[in-house]
């Protein structure tokens, strides 16, 4: 059938209906992390812990002498429920995948945590949630205090520049945008950093929605003080969050100067967009900024956009123009889109529907057992729910596909 199969939990299924959801395993070394009792939100209606006062960073659960002094082993602590839920596990419905895309998958599952490092000596020693995962990709802990160029180097690609835009911006709002750009053969990589401070992510629902238009605003490097109070020139192409797109906006310069004339030869590229965390929220402003600027459908050129654990970047009018542009180039055969959620990674929820704002691409709900559903139909987990799932946001977890 064209070269696509529906494999479900490791079984060819060459007969299945093409309505039936693909569902395709890989490893299920899951791993858990030990409980931790994380503050409120009171923005996101979540509930704190029943005893815990909501001005609590953490609160460690320690045993009662009684307890820590029965003979018996207490048993194994069962893990939790999913956080978010596909309707009946193995259902109806989804698009058909080329099983060669899980390659590009894992790809963009490693370049987007690859940029958490950069070639400064002991980067690696100052992560904790990523430690594991760049030792995973390194192979081993040893492997994996290289600098990013060599780690990249065994991925095959060639750095062209590690960009980290640290400071205050003119609107008054503080910038930390990291990432790197590099090449191979036949790809072009454009990948940003996440952030290892998760709750400053999930607490961070100040930022008031602002038009996109990277095209007057680069000039700037962040957004207008004023975009939000009125009307301004140019196509409409909806509202995003203001901290991730003026993070955004200061990779700018990187892409014109180094990414951009690599897509200028006549030769095929792939555009590879990653990141994870943060990290994918950045990498969502840029798909939508180069989808802007460059004519995909006339050049020889695709596009291959994988983000891991990654918050909402904009509004419903946003996510429709993106969105509409990744559908009219995948029927071209030119876009591969994967935005991937680990069934127990709480951040996705972030910033909340109630506040307009959307996901852009198709989910692909990786489970604790390591099977990914595609496009399956999802029930969302609950806001008040969120706290007790931030320490799965680890990008480790990712590495299981």
């Amino acid at each position: 059938n064209n070269g696509r199969r529906n494999v479900l939990k490791g079984r060819c299924c060459a007969n299945s209906s093409p309505h039936r959801r693909k569902v395709l395993r890989r490893r299920a070394n899951s791993r858990s992390f030990p409980p931790t009792v994380l503050p409120a939100l009171c923005e996101l209606e979540v509930a704190p812990p029943e005893g815990v006062a909501t001005t609590a960073l953490c609160a460690l659960k320690v045993a009662s002498p009684e307890v820590a002094a029965a003979p018996a082993p207490a048993p194994a602590q069962k893990r939790r429920e999913p956080l978010h839920v596909a309707e009946g596990r193995a259902a109806e419905h989804g698009p058909s995948v080329e099983l060669s895309q899980f390659e590009d998958f894992i790809l963009g599952v490693k370049l987007g945590c690859l940029a958490y490092v950069d070639d400064k000596p002991g980067t690696i020693e100052n992560l904790v949630n990523c430690k594991e995962a760049i030792e995973d990709i390194a192979g081993g802990v040893e492997q994996a205090r290289a600098p990013l160029t060599e780690l990249l180097a065994k991925l095959g690609f060639t750095v062209d520049r590690i960009f980290s835009h640290h400071g205050i911006l003119g609107d008054g709002e503080a910038n930390d945008t990291q990432g790197f750009i590099a090449h191979s053969k036949h790809d072009v990589v454009l990948a940003y950093r996440g952030t290892e401070n998760v709750w400053d992510l999930v607490t961070d629902l100040t930022a008031v929605h602002v038009p996109f238009k990277p095209m007057q605003d680069q000039a700037l490097g962040h957004s207008a003080i004023f975009s939000c109070l009125g009307q301004t020139k140019g196509p409409d192409l909806g509202r995003v969050h203001r901290g991730f797109y003026d993070a955004f906006l200061s990779s700018i310069p990187d892409i014109q100067e180094v990414l951009l004339p690599q897509l200028q030869g006549p030769h095929p590229k792939r555009l590879v967009i990653a990141g994870h965390s943060l990290g994918g929220a950045i990498a969502t402003g840029a798909l939508a900024y180069l989808l802007q600027s460059i004519d995909f459908a006339a050049l020889p050129h695709n596009v291959l956009f994988v983000t891991i654990g990654q918050p909402r970047f904009g509004n419903q009018h946003f996510r429709q123009w993106v969105d509409s542009e990744l559908v009219r180039l995948r029927k071209l055969g030119k876009c591969c889109a994967a935005r991937i959620v680990h069934d127990h990674d709480g951040v996705p929820l972030v910033p909340p529907e109630r506040m307009s704002y959307e996901h852009v691409a198709d989910l692909h709900l990786l489970t604790e057992a390591g099977d990914l559903l595609v496009s399956p139909g999802l029930r969302l987990g609950r806001a008040e729910r969120l706290s007790e799932y931030i320490e799965d946001h680890n990008p480790t977890l990712y590495l299981q596909l």
